[in-house]
């Protein structure tokens, strides 16, 4: 059954998002120059970089926390090691507490994000930009109130720029999206809380490199490898709690009881002052001006 008037309810809705994130990376590079009758220019990892090379400034891979370079010298030849480590943990938590009231069969939004600006090709060699909202973003819509019984449709979203992505047109650098969402239609008593839980990404990567058989030698070989290790966890919950509200009109209310009953002074004393100005336009006498509602 439904029903419409001044029947509504209220939403009152907790996203909460934990992401927690892991970064660890050791490297080591191998330089060696020199040589008498034969010279002998080699270098691997980070020494390939720029500039880099044996007696210049080194430039360190980018997010490099620490670094150490070692050098010693082999008759005419000379060898330089550089190792390089990062090790970085994070941790974030996002929440929004929305509280939204709609009327029945009317739909009602939320979002608490920002929008990205996104170029597209009109086909006559013009370009406009329409914009794509992201962050969180929540609908609903009652559908039917049956007693004491609440039916909603739900459709709620977390989203964020992924930046690691990216998607190059007309010299335009476009980012991608990572999107978590969901929808449902549920029935729930005035008051009942349910939770949508389980929207769980878990990323794992974990890359070696090495020299082609050098990086195999024991020993020798880890200055010929490179470890990275990267892991991010996140979780999504989101609580929804439905209340039926019904608007109220203020009017006076009586005090005492019995025949002694009469309205509040607040009440009596605007309708006096309202009397008193309608007599004083006929009469064409000034009285203070009605007191405001």
């Amino acid at each position: 059954m439904s029903v419409g008037g001044t029947q509504q309810v209220t939403l009152k809705v907790r996203f909460a998002e934990m992401q927690h994130s892991v970064s660890k990376s050791l490297s080591s590079s191998l330089a060696v120059s020199g040589g008498t009758d034969v010279g002998i220019e080699a270098e691997t990892g980070t020494w390939l970089d720029g500039a880099n090379g044996i007696g210049n400034p080194i430039q360190t891979s980018s997010g490099t926390e620490g670094g150490f370079t070692l050098g010693f010298t082999a008759g005419s030849l000379q060898f330089a090691v550089l190792l390089e480590a990062l090790e970085s943990k994070g941790v974030v938590r996002t929440l929004a507490e929305p509280n939204l009231t709609a009327l029945p069969g009317q739909e009602a939004k939320f979002l608490a994000g920002g929008e990205y600006p996104i170029p597209v090709s009109n086909g006559d060699s013009t370009i406009s930009v329409e914009y794509k909202p992201f962050a969180i973003e929540l609908k609903f819509t009652l559908t039917a109130v049956d007693g004491d019984l609440i039916n909603l449709s739900i459709n709620a979203a977390v989203s964020s720029i992924d930046s690691s992505v990216t998607l190059e047109t007309g010299g335009v650098k476009i980012n991608a999206f990572k999107r978590r969402e969901t929808s449902t239609t549920v029935e729930m008593r005035d008051g009942e809380s349910f939770t949508i839980a389980g929207l769980l990404q878990d990323e794992f990567r974990n890359l070696n490199g090495q020299v082609p058989w050098l990086g195999d030698i024991p020993i020798l070989g880890t200055l010929f490898r490179s470890d990275d290790y990267q892991r991010a966890q996140s979780e999504l919950v989101i609580i929804v709690t439905p209340h039926r509200v019904t608007p109220t009109r203020w009017r006076c209310r009586p005090t005492g009881s019995g025949s002694h009953r009469r309205k509040s002074c607040s009440c009596l004393a605007r309708r006096r002052a309202n009397k008193r100005a309608a007599r004083a336009k006929w009469r064409g006498r000034t009285f203070p001006a009605p007191m405001a509602m």
